[in-house]
């Protein structure tokens, strides 16, 4: 049995190899790995420092979070956007996974103009098991009853 055939195969399958092993482009991860370095580093938005994943906005790209979880970073505190409803940030708290958030429209008047349910249906948000909700308006004009106990 002649296995000279079988050895220059082997052979030319050894040096075509080596030769496309030596000409792939090194650039080839470097996409990748600017996006990791830019998404890595933590940021700022307005008042608040050391935001990470799953946020992005401001000079964070939008591929370093979920499309949901963007923030506005040009007031004083960040604000972020459920359901075309606005929410000003008031914490982050990245090492327990949760955020806190008080709609904008009620930040500076406790007298809402048309009340309204809010219900934050976005993936990737659950409300603690805690989580209590009570809403009273004080001091407003007798057309607002709104009482909401969960």
């Amino acid at each position: 049995m002649n296995l000279y055939p079988f050895q220059n195969i082997y052979f030319l399958l050894v040096i075509t190899s080596t030769i496309c092993l030596l000409y792939i482009p090194r650039s080839l991860g470097e996409e990748d790995d600017e996006q990791y370095l830019n998404c890595s580093a933590s940021f700022q938005c307005a008042n608040i420092p050391n935001i990470g994943y799953p946020f992005w906005g401001s000079s964070r790209p939008n591929y370093c979070g979920y499309p949901e979880f963007k923030l506005n970073c040009t007031g004083d505190a960040p604000v972020i956007s459920f359901q075309d409803e606005d929410y000003r940030v008031l914490d982050i708290n990245q090492s327990a996974s949760t955020f806190r958030i008080a709609r904008t429209d009620y930040w500076n008047n406790v007298c809402p103009v048309s009340p309204g349910n809010t219900t934050i249906e976005v993936n990737h948000v659950e409300y603690a098991s805690d989580v209590q909700e009570l809403l009273l308006f004080y001091d407003c004009p007798h057309s607002i009853f709104l009482f909401q106990f969960s």
